[in-house]
């Protein structure tokens, strides 16, 4: 996985992280709560000697105490400083057990000890930072070295007494909620990776890019958006960016090998739902914009889907044919004026699998041979039965489809193995439901700038019937019937009324021609300006934007 791809796991699952991070700042958060709140208090004594008698003595009395404030320190910890605390304070504790509550230290190349002491009340927090650093003074003149007549001269001082804490030092719950949300959010992004990670799907056409050692990748089809979801793309939206990718899946195909054109290529996937059959049937209306005569089989007897996609009638078909109660140029069905026709499936048989390894299956191809430049055969997925395999030894070459999201990789990797055991060509591989790329959104205008899209959603609710000012513009335009003239009623829209002043435009020439004993012209006939010709296109869509630019 590279860093696209880390960002892409991060951003599918990002509601996980964002779950994982308000419920461990929660959790901080009720932790926190429920932890007493303890306060701490600290006092700060001075370790100094209490006489000298000449500098040497001075000198060798700091390095004595610098030497020794540690252990001093240490002290404060301990049954000899703690246990005439507990007796002076009258605590029901043990000296082990105060010493949790006690913590000394001294700063770097200093004489002080800066005592704390910590409890559940401020004021004895405060009581017991007094105390020991008192008793501590006292220790320390018990336990100094004397020089055999006095005492050595090392006395601890309090130098800051400590004072009533005014705020609780603990549970600081700013920090806690913070560091748990900050690892509640880690540990969302680690299981979002890690999921990624044992995700072995095909995501988007860079996983593909492991399977071209066998087959190299022919085309890439965006993802249709399901608002305009139909199999026909290349049929219903020729200008789409869906469309051009399956010209350029046509285009690849016809120059993998220019000294021999593929005729017969079979369009098959690992598992089912990876679009393979809207890939066979569009490849085969791309083939047909070339002028080549075009026939599309649907080669799978199991779940035949071709004729139901395309609105064919789909009882009669390969199956009538296998079983010799007809022909094929009895059943195959045109498609339009396109150069396409289509074998539907028909109905479905008990056994498809003989059907497909029979010898009659052989002579259709053959007899399609003869009578097409180019056959396409939508067959089944190949992992789940061996139908594909058998058509594609049939065929001069096998196009794979691979579905982003829909199939893993060891399917992919499956699947071209077994094709490559029965000694079928593999022709190469198809990503479909692909991301779609914003460059090619942007060169197709199918996604509008955020900017415009709320305009025209404005314009739209402050001025709604101009869209339908433009489809009564495009109806009148395309009609083939008179209009009703005796229908009349007061306009209530401004798209009315200016439907209303058409009527009456229209039919004001009719009237005069009446009124001087002439016949207004048929539509067609021919007058002596010449013959009137039907709108065209170009006729319609010019007239809808005159209309447009007039309402606005």
């Amino acid at each position: 996985m590279d860093l696209g791809q880390y960002v892409a796991a991060l951003r599918k699952r990002w509601l996980l992280s964002l779950a994982l991070m308000a419920l461990g700042a929660v959790g901080a958060f009720g932790v926190a709560r429920s932890t007493p709140p303890s306060y701490q208090a600290t006092a700060k004594v001075f370790v100094s000697l209490s006489s000298a008698d000449s500098p040497g003595e001075l000198v060798q009395g700091s390095t004595y105490i610098k030497n020794v404030v540690e252990s001093y320190a240490a002290l404060a910890n301990l049954p000899v400083v703690l246990d005439p605390i507990i007796e002076d304070l009258g605590l029901d504790t043990s000296a082990k057990s105060l010493s949790t509550s006690i913590a000394a230290d001294s700063p770097l190349n200093t004489n002080i000890i800066d005592i704390q002491a910590t409890s559940g009340d401020p004021q004895m927090a405060s009581r017991l930072a007094n105390a020991v650093a008192r008793q501590l003074s006292t220790a320390v003149t018990e336990l100094s070295p004397t020089n055999g007549t006095t005492r050595q001269g090392v006395t601890v001082n309090v130098v800051a007494p400590a004072a009533v804490p005014t705020f609780a030092s603990a549970p600081r719950t700013k920090i806690m909620v913070l560091t748990g949300a900050g690892l509640g959010l880690a540990l969302g992004m680690a299981l979002s990776l890690a999921l990624a990670f044992l995700d072995t799907r095909v995501r988007d056409p860079r996983d593909v890019e492991s399977l071209q050692e066998t087959a190299a990748v022919l085309g890439t089809i965006p993802m249709q958006p399901r608002r305009k979801h139909t199999p026909l793309a290349t049929l219903v939206d020729p200008l789409s960016p869906r469309s051009e990718a399956y010209r350029r899946l046509q285009t690849n195909l016809s120059y993998i090998d220019a000294s021999s054109p593929l005729q017969v290529i079979v369009v098959t996937s690992a598992t089912l739902g990876e679009g393979k059959t809207s890939t066979a049937v569009n490849l085969a209306i791309a083939l047909g914009e070339t002028s080549r005569r075009v026939l599309l089989i649907d080669g799978d007897l199991r779940r035949p889907s071709v004729a139901a996609s395309m609105g064919l009638e789909g009882a009669a078909g390969l199956t009538t044919v296998l079983i010799g109660r007809a022909d094929v140029a009895d059943v195959v069905q045109p498609m339009g004026r396109m150069h396409v026709d289509v074998l539907a499936s028909g109905e479905v048989p008990p056994n498809p699998h003989q059907l497909v390894e029979s010898d009659a299956m052989r002579r259709v191809v053959e007899q399609a041979r003869q009578r097409y430049d180019v056959i396409v055969i939508d067959a089944p997925p190949v992992l789940p039965v061996s139908d594909a395999a058998v058509l594609s030894r049939l065929a001069d070459a096998a196009l794979v489809v691979v579905g982003c999201k829909r199939v893993r990789r060891s399917d992919v990797r499956d699947a071209l193995r077994d094709l490559t055991a029965v000694g079928a060509r593999i022709a190469g591989l198809v990503v479909t439901f692909a991301p779609e790329s914003e460059s090619t959104n942007q060169y197709y205008g199918d996604r509008p700038s955020r900017v415009s899209t709320i305009t025209r959603r404005l314009r739209h609710r402050f001025r709604p019937d101009e869209d339908s000012s433009r489809a009564e513009v495009m109806r009148r335009l395309t009609r083939d019937g008179p209009e009703d003239s005796e229908t009349s009623q007061t306009p209530s829209t401004r798209a009315e009324a200016r439907q209303a002043a058409a009527k009456d435009a229209e039919r004001k020439p009719g009237q005069l021609m009446a009124n001087h004993g002439e016949r207004p012209p048929r539509t067609g006939e021919p007058t002596d300006a010449g013959p009137v010709e039907r709108p065209t296109a170009a006729h319609l869509e010019m007239a809808a934007r005159t209309s447009s630019r007039e309402h606005r």
